[in-house]
């Protein structure tokens, strides 16, 4: 799955369960893209900002501060996708095979880690939940799973060079609800924690 629900603060003890975890109720579970994701749309963005180049893998490490391992798996998942092209030879190297403009941040994370997928049951295909066939909550956890998906699929990679402006995001029954700054989850409604 492209989504991961883990802890902020690392995994909870799974012998103990979450509500035995010290952040449990503070701060709770967040969706979290894998890695390796996050480590591909760094080396895409990064080659969306220098499109006509041709980068190897070796400099793209080092461009970017990864390991050259990890860079050249990452890269060759990218080229069986289709958004990276790759040329062999003395002068090859990679590149982003269409505008940045075209490419989003959904495909990258399907490329690497299949489709977005924030539980086990908005794939009923490979689900192997034994509570699908009752489950009260399962068209919700799809809505809300279509909604991210939706996201990911409108940002591309050229959004993904320069900051975005910080989104106003409509809160229930009217209104906005306004970013907080990074680091800082809601606890409750009279105070704050910091997450870093």
């Amino acid at each position: 799955m492209a989504l991961d629900i883990v802890s902020r603060f690392g995994y909870p003890n799974p012998q103990k369960g979450y509500k035995n975890s010290p952040i449990y109720g503070a701060v709770g579970l967040v969706i979290k893209i894998t890695r390796q994701a996050d480590y591909g749309i760094i080396l895409m963005t990064h080659l969306a900002v220098s499109r006509a180049l041709l980068f190897t893998a070796r400099d793209l490490a080092g461009e970017v501060g990864l390991p050259l391992p990890t860079v050249s798996k990452i890269l060759k998942q990218l080229c069986r996708a289709g958004v990276l092209d790759s040329y062999r030879g003395v002068k090859g190297g990679y590149r982003l095979s269409r505008a940045p403009e075209s490419i989003s941040v959904a495909e990258v994370i399907d490329a690497l880690d299949g489709p977005v997928g924030i539980t086990e049951c908005v794939d009923a295909e490979r689900s192997e939940c034994t509570l699908a066939p009752g489950c009260r909550v399962k068209s919700n956890w799809r809505l809300i799973n279509d909604a991210i998906a939706t996201v990911l699929k409108g940002i591309s990679l050229s959004e993904m060079v320069s900051p975005m402006a910080s989104p106003r995001l409509a809160a229930p029954g009217g209104g906005a609800i306004e970013p907080r700054p990074a680091g800082l989850v809601r606890r409750c409604q009279t105070c704050e924690v910091n997450a870093s």
